[in-house]
């Protein structure tokens, strides 16, 4: 359970760059990559979201694998 917990924290960690450009690219139609870096900056660029996107994640990612751990021994897997 704890494995599950800190590999979905630190995925949704590396990944939170992404998820703020593509929720940005698909909010304003007239999106430009490099203008919207010199405007908000790499640091803020990683740093937005991300708490609440790790929690949800590593809350997520644990309730999967719990899940998946209890079926699989209903099913006897």
């Amino acid at each position: 359970m704890g494995a599950s917990l800190i590999s979905g924290a630190i995925s949704s960690a590396l990944t939170n760059p992404m998820e703020c450009i593509t929720v940005n690219r698909q909010a304003h139609s007239d999106f430009k990559m490099k203008e919207f870096i010199k405007k908000e900056g790499i640091w803020s660029i990683c740093t937005r979201g991300i708490v609440p996107r790790v929690v949800y994640n590593s809350l997520q990612s644990l309730l999967f694998f719990t899940a998946l751990i209890k079926i699989g021994k209903v099913y006897n897997v």
